[in-house]
């Protein structure tokens, strides 16, 4: 069988970040942010009322940092933990290559494995900057947009389209 579209990703610590901004985009995030920032912030007015300037100050920094930088810096650290733990193989990042013919096949160069999904078992479609993200059941596949090596991305939304009718499709 011939295939229709074929994509290669390199799991770089860019990728991973994108992925996973993108899954933290949630309002359990920022519900967690807010709480975190308020409790930071409450401290630095308990700290204003015992008299105590350390608890102040620490607090009010504390609170500035989460408020700004929380987000950013959680997805940072994590995409770096998550390419030398699990997207590392023998020195490399992990790379794959993702053929669509009658099944989404999906091949782990680093160590030839070959994985075998059918089109009706696609529940989400997610799609980023730079990614575009099938959700199968607990698996996420991860495409990079711009490294499609047989077909071309304006095509390949209408091709996934007719083949995961059933999908929903998440634009960020």
């Amino acid at each position: 069988m011939e295939t229709d579209f074929e994509n290669k990703t390199t799991f770089t610590a860019d990728i991973l970040y994108e992925y996973i901004a993108n899954s933290l985009s949630g309002k359990l995030f920022k519900l967690a942010t807010i709480i975190m920032a308020i409790g930071f912030f409450i401290y630095a007015i308990v700290g204003y009322l015992i008299k105590s300037i350390p608890t102040l100050l620490v607090n009010l920094l504390l609170f500035l940092l989460t408020a700004l930088y929380l987000k950013k810096v959680f997805i940072s650290l994590t995409a770096k933990l998550l390419l030398r733990k699990r997207f590392w193989v023998k020195g490399e990042a992990i790379s794959k290559i993702t053929k669509f013919k009658d099944k989404v096949y999906i091949t782990t160069l680093n160590d030839e494995r070959t994985s075998c999904y059918e089109y009706k078992y696609v529940k989400e479609i997610h799609e980023t900057e730079h990614l575009i993200i099938l959700r199968v059941q607990n698996v996420r596949m991860l495409l990079d947009k711009r490294n499609f090596t047989i077909g071309e991305i304006e095509n390949f939304e209408k091709f996934i389209s007719l083949q995961c009718p059933s999908a929903r499709f998440i634009h960020r």
